[in-house]
């Protein structure tokens, strides 16, 4: 299955038949099978027609509408869920059963740190750094926490205490020409966290196409507090997928795929060139696609199909049928 991404200006898309046919200044790019699509990434100006559309919202097929910038800006998609019994389970667990929900948001947490932690070790095999494996059992040590802790304040404490070492960290490992000294975001300031920004924002592309389809309403979250607009639910999801972005902005920096030349600067806004997005685009469609080992069937798994099973084991937890929910390990290379 592919997805495809409107990345360049002057893209645009139109149904010929029952494929979907890419154009730019009446030159074609790209035409596709709808049968083979999974979902449509509409970047900045980019264009889609009325008839493209109902093609692809016939099909069950997600169009998701992001800035030049990788910012998340809406998104299409029928509505096809059925799953009452889940949403009401989902609502109800929300508003009348806190234990529940600590329950759940401290899965969420506790994994993403592991996560975290995995990552450090990996990078510090070859690295033999103190300070790197300090910090690892750092947020080891918070991680644990989790397995107690049930207040929702305390767990969004632990998470963002973990996250600032996390980063930390990552500063030892990225060279100084980066201007890298922690997370920042809207804007990002730096080429390392417009990379990061971009890349969580086509993450949440894809968890949020997995939590729809498992018959979940992404608008309502665990972890996160309900906000207008804001998909909390898919966001919770996607904490324990954040190392596989993290990963791949490290590649593309420490392998040269990227230079600070292949950025802008608009007003202290940092945004990748339409050269870098393209290309940043394309691998992060690969990773989606590399396998990984999925413990829960033993077997190995390409990752985007294992965003879909977990969404759905998820689904499973609430409704009983498992005991536990354990978050994806992300495993380093």
């Amino acid at each position: 299955m592919t997805v495809l991404h409107l990345t360049e200006p002057g893209n645009y898309a139109i149904k010929e038949g029952r494929r979907l046919v890419v154009k730019k200044e009446g030159e074609k790019v790209a035409d596709i099978p709808v049968e083979y699509l999974e979902q449509v990434v509409v970047y900045g100006s980019n264009q889609i027609t009325a008839p493209a559309l109902t093609m692809l919202l016939d099909e069950n097929i997600p169009v998701f509408f992001l800035s030049f910038g990788g910012r998340f800006r809406a998104k299409l998609m029928p509505y096809t869920s059925r799953h009452v019994d889940l949403r009401l389970k989902q609502y109800g667990i929300y508003l009348n059963e806190p234990e529940r929900r600590g329950e759940i948001a401290a899965f969420l947490v506790g994994g993403k740190l592991l996560n975290c932690y995995r990552i450090l070790k990996y990078l510090n095999k070859s690295r033999c750094s103190e300070s790197l494996q300090e910090k690892g059992q750092k947020i080891l040590r918070l991680a644990g926490v989790t397995k107690k802790e049930r207040r929702l304040p305390k767990l969004r404490g632990i998470e963002g205490a973990g996250s600032r070492v996390y980063f930390q960290a990552l500063q030892e490992v990225v060279a100084a020409e980066w201007g890298f000294d922690g997370r920042n975001r809207r804007p990002p300031r730096d080429p390392i966290n417009a990379l990061l920004s971009y890349g969580y924002a086509l993450l949440l592309g894809e968890v949020m196409t997995a939590v729809e389809r498992a018959g979940f309403d992404p608008y309502l979250g665990f972890l996160h507090e309900v906000k207008y607009g804001r998909p909390a639910l898919a966001l919770d999801l996607m904490e324990e997928f954040r190392g596989e972005v993290d990963l791949l902005v490290l590649r593309f920096v420490n392998l040269r795929m990227a230079t600070p030349a292949d950025f802008v600067n608009e007003e202290g806004e940092i945004s990748l060139s339409p050269g870098l997005r393209k290309k940043f685009v394309r691998h992060f469609a690969e990773k989606m696609e590399e396998e990984r080992r999925y413990d829960f069937l033993a077997k190995e798994l390409p990752l985007r199909e294992i965003v879909a099973l977990q969404a759905r084991r998820l689904a499973g937890y609430l409704q009983g049928e498992i005991t536990c929910y354990r978050p994806h390990r992300v495993v380093g290379g």
